[in-house]
């Protein structure tokens, strides 16, 4: 637990310095640029990847105590590499580069889609088996190794050559070449006889369309909710707001991708285990109740000091060009929170192996999302264009919720949320009063802004743990209770 800390850290530390530099070496165009070219690869991966890839890391752990974990890999690995030929093949035939305005070459997004279908899926399913399989230093190493190796060939090929949106990703992609190919070799070898007879009958196209069938709704769903909105955003206001949007909203948003990633590492695992033990649906009620008293109270009050503290925080993690973008950080916490909460209440139906319940919710939140996005391009309203960001995740949360009330306990949860709201007013009263109190005390305007979010936001978190430890100490933080 403690290496996986450290590793969620480092990540954290990288994603942080990752933007100041990126911000720093490329332009608000080129952001907008990068924006884009990441939700047309992400479309294509989310679609045709995703649904394969929660099938993997659904039955990874049956497949390692079996011996079988490296030859379901290797069909998992051919089927994307083929996979990604054909998507390549396709988007250079038509070159949809033009009609999505990316102004790139086509043979970048070939590449990029390449790196995108095969790679990227292929060292996640390798470090979600390390994870699961209790190599946790192991994963733990490479989940920080990765980042940091992506941020060094990123940044030495737009310093040694031109700071493009290309030549980021292209850093990126080099790094999950080599990661993919160590990870792979790192794989143990089946000891089994009939491993690729039995690997043909677990991963085959049958059970993979009866889980993650339904799935292709909701991930296609999903991706109108999340990023839809940024082809609909450079036609209303152009790349260069794009860009400016993008990097306000990723303030807020990839620290918080970061915390998620280090509570899933725990709580992920921990809820397909126990699948594992227990057949009873209350039982498994209870069990993924504990999980969202774990991880949503945590993501709740990150999210709360990042919007509290965006100004700062964009000040810091930014070059001085997207310094104005702040407003759009606070932003950014309100819709994670809004898009956690819909893939939390997902993965309880996951385990549940009744992927066809998240179908019809996240597609409700679609096509409300779609009505936002066509009723801000149609009256070149900006913030009704965004909402769709907040308005479709949470939509199908609560529709999510509503499947499972009375089954899966929720006061815990609520009740540890609501006294997170109450450790926020430290950090809200330092945000507004102490710069006016400083000033002329910090010579470097970059001293302050250290100076307040560490200040808000010690005294928050103080506050946060005395709060939890009263609520411990009178036995509020039990066992939790169908509510």
């Amino acid at each position: 637990m403690q290496a996986l800390f450290i590793s969620r850290a480092m990540i954290v530390i990288v994603g942080l310095v990752s933007t100041k530099i990126c911000t720093t070496l490329l332009n608000p165009s080129e952001m907008g640029r990068l924006a884009l070219i990441q939700a047309t690869v992400g479309a294509i991966v989310l679609y045709l990847v995703s649904p394969g890839g929660n099938f993997i890391n659904r039955y990874t752990h049956f497949w390692q105590s079996e011996s079988l974990l490296r030859t379901v890999m290797k069909r998992y690995g051919s089927y994307l590499f083929v996979l990604a030929i054909v998507c390549a093949v396709v988007f250079g035939i038509l070159p949809l580069s033009v009609q999505l305005s990316i102004a790139t070459t086509t043979w970048w997004m070939v590449l990029f889609i390449f790196s995108g279908v095969f790679l990227i899926p292929l060292s996640s399913a390798f470090l979600f088996s390390q994870n699961i399989s209790g190599l946790t230093f192991s994963y733990a190493f490479f989940s920080a190794f990765l980042p940091l190796a992506s941020l060094c060939f990123a940044y030495f090929l737009c310093i040694g050559s031109s700071p493009t949106a290309e030549n980021w990703l292209f850093g990126t992609v080099l790094a999950q070449s080599f990661v993919t190919a160590f990870l792979w070799l790192k794989t143990k070898h089946s000891t089994q006889p009939d491993s690729k007879k039995r690997a043909v009958e677990e991963f085959n196209f049958r059970r993979i369309w009866v889980f993650a069938g339904p799935l292709l709704v909701g991930i296609g769903a999903w991706w109108i909710q999340t990023q839809l909105y940024r082809f609909a955003f450079v036609n209303v206001q152009g790349p260069e707001a794009l860009g400016l949007f993008a990097v306000g909203f990723g303030v807020a948003f990839a620290p918080l991708s970061a915390v998620e990633l280090l509570v899933s590492d725990t709580v992920q695992p921990a809820w397909f285990r126990s699948l594992s033990g227990t057949s009873s649906q209350e039982q498994r009620g209870k069990a993924f109740g504990q999980c969202l008293s774990t991880s949503v109270p945590i993501l709740f009050w990150f999210a709360g000091m990042a919007a509290i503290f965006a100004q700062p925080m964009t000040r810091i993690l930014t070059g001085e060009s997207y310094w104005e973008s702040f407003q759009f950080a606070v932003f950014g916490a309100f819709v994670f929170m809004s898009q956690f909460m819909a893939r939390m209440m997902a993965l309880f139906f996951h385990g549940e192996n009744n992927t066809r319940a998240t179908a019809w919710p996240y597609l409700q939140g679609a096509l409300l999302a779609l009505i936002l996005i066509a009723s801000g391009v149609t009256f070149g309203s900006t913030l009704v264009l965004l909402s769709s960001l907040f308005v479709g995740p949470a939509f199908a949360c609560v529709q999510l919720m509503r499947k499972f009330r009375g089954v899966v306990p929720l006061r815990k949860t609520v009740l540890l949320c609501l006294f997170a709201i109450l450790s926020f007013a430290p950090g809200w009263i330092v945000t507004y009063w102490v710069p006016d109190l400083a000033k002329g005390h910090f010579k470097n305007p970059f001293a302050k802004d250290f100076f307040v979010l560490a200040l808000g936001g010690g005294l928050s978190a103080l506050l946060a743990t005395v709060i939890w430890f009263k609520l411990k100490a009178k036995g509020l933080l039990g066992e939790n209770t169908v509510g």
